[in-house]
């Protein structure tokens, strides 16, 4: 690691293991492995120019394709005129021509070592689309003034945290999951509206308990101090601990739970499929009819959903595929619920004999311990087989959707709407099979791509419209292979073009070619 961004980064870990454990626990580099275990496995090519590590935040590319860093790119790189005939020709050029980027940082980024998609943030390393924050390590998808995050996933405006997974507006959390609008939170599992709480799951606006046990302040405080005195001698002499997942494994769950059956929502695909039907036409000039024969194409680079049943007979989502697979590994067999299902559960408590000590409190915490794979808030309406949604209204197979409506086998949308095949995708309309991007409004098959319109097969553009099959560039409209045509000349180009993707997309229910083939095309045919 750089050692500028290294010794800042390292003393943001003192600080902040200082602010959770009272003192400092020693170098962050001694800590890193613990530290790194929810990260994503790595994702790393090297450059075909200089052979230097390229970090990406999501490698869905073709064996064979090309890298560069992102201060390798060249801004010259364009297909002649006489090669932009028609499709064919086209990529028979590009696939001389493609390069893909990583180690990619925008705006104010500082400080940034073997990170990629780093977006106005400064002193990070080890991460991936990190947007607005500082002082982070080994974490991804973290935005809006995240700050001295190590360990870190899908988390926003909090701050001080070591190995958190889904968190907003938290502060002071260690190894707690899907947690909100809470603070000094330690081992616990879908807390909301919580402060000072320990090995505590599935509460809502309590403060002062230990496994589910609310106590006066003063014993509270007695008895965390005595936890944390553990927790960090075990820290300090083995350099890791043990998950809140693991903890919960140890013991034998509680039999004989019952929970009330859920009441079935009504749901209706139908709007969702008129809206896949539309956003086709929109952007390839043709309807698709139903949705369901497509679905395979779509889910190919976003994440997957596996279905699995709670002990309690409900049916459960979980995330699969582009690093998640881990996150879902994660969850205990046997302990996995509904959110509806831990609302019930998070009645169950320890006994105050349980608490004093981590070995009781390790013993008994699978009586009290489950873990909701969804985390549905806010005002939802027609969200079918949808884990963890926010104010999200017709929705289809859509994990992590926020503030979106008419979304279908896509994952991480967010302020979105009408938009299908699409992982991690912000403030974007009409988009069909596009891959982390922002701004995006009317394009297909987009990767890594901020404030783009009306554009087909781009990889790593800012600011462009009426393109296609363009990389690595900025600021240009009506543009085929980087390269800039009068208006006419790009629009009967790309009619043509248009008409044969979408014929063959409505016969076949599939395309032979992706953003994340299209440098291989000889090779993928």
């Amino acid at each position: 690691m750089n050692s500028v961004v290294y010794n800042e980064l390292d003393r943001s870990w003192r600080s902040t293991t200082k602010i959770l454990f009272g003192e400092e626990i020693g170098e962050l580099d001694d800590y890193a492995d613990w530290i790194k275990e929810y990260a994503p496995t790595s994702r790393e090519r090297k450059s075909h120019l200089s052979g230097q590590s390229v970090i990406l935040a999501t490698d869905e590319y073709h064996a064979d394709a090309k890298f560069i860093s992102s201060d390798e790119a060249k801004k010259n790189i364009t297909l002649d005129i006489n090669e932009i005939k028609d499709i064919d020709s086209i990529l028979n050029a590009i696939s001389e021509k493609w390069e893909y980027c990583g180690n990619r940082t925008q705006g104010t980024s500082a400080c940034i070592d073997s990170s990629d998609l780093i977006v106005d943030s400064q002193y990070v390393s080890g991460s991936m689309n990190i947007d607005r924050s500082s002082h982070i390590f080994s974490s991804f998808m973290l935005r809006d003034g995240c700050r001295h995050v190590f360990g870190g996933a899908f988390t926003a405006n909090s701050e001080f945290l070591v190995k958190v997974i889904a968190a907003g507006m938290a502060k002071r959390c260690i190894e707690s999951h899907f947690i909100g609008y809470s603070s000094d939170l330690y081992f616990c599992f879908g807390c909301y509206g919580c402060n000072d709480m320990m090995f505590s799951f599935n509460q809502y606006n309590k403060r002062n308990c230990i496994g589910n046990l609310q106590l006066p302040k003063d014993k509270y405080y007695t008895i965390k101090a005595k936890l944390l005195a553990e927790v960090k001698d075990e820290l300090k002499r083995t350099k890791t601990f043990p998950s809140v997942f693991s903890l919960a494994a140890e013991g034998n769950a509680k039999s004989g739970l019952r929970i009330p059956a859920a009441e079935q929502k009504k749901t209706d695909i139908a709007p969702v499929e008129r809206s896949f039907s539309s956003t086709l036409k929109i952007v390839c000039g043709r309807e698709s009819g139903a949705m369901a024969p497509y679905e395979p194409w779509l889910s190919k680079h976003t994440l997957n959903l596996r279905t699995v049943t709670s002990p309690f007979g409900s049916k459960v989502f979980l995330p699969d595929g582009l690093g998640l697979s881990a996150y879902a590994a994660l969850l205990p067999e046997g302990l996995t619920v509904s959110q509806g299902e831990a609302a019930h559960l998070g009645s169950l408590q320890l006994a105050e004999r349980e608490i004093n000590d981590l070995k009781s409190i390790r013993q008994g915490l699978a009586r009290i311990a489950f873990f909701a794979a969804d985390a549905s808030s806010g005002t939802n309406r027609n969200a079918i087989e949808s884990p963890t949604v926010d104010n999200v209204s017709n929705v289809y197979k859509a994990y992590a959707a926020t503030a979106s409506e008419y979304i279908g086998m896509s994952s991480l949308a967010l302020k979105s709407n009408h938009v299908f095949g699409c992982h991690r995708i912000i403030d974007s309309g009409f988009c069909i099979n596009c891959y982390n991007s922002l701004g995006l409004n009317r394009c297909f098959e987009m990767d890594t791509c901020t404030r783009c319109s009306d554009s087909y097969f781009c990889h790593n553009c800012e600011g462009i419209q009426n393109a296609m099959f363009c990389f690595n560039i900025k600021a240009k409209r009506y543009a085929i292979g980087n390269l800039e045509l009068l208006q006419d000349k790009y629009r009967n180009i790309r009619e043509s073009i248009i008409e044969q993707l979408s014929s063959e997309l409505v016969k076949k229910k599939d395309l032979g070619i992706d953003i994340y083939n299209i440098s291989c095309y000889s090779h993928s045919e």
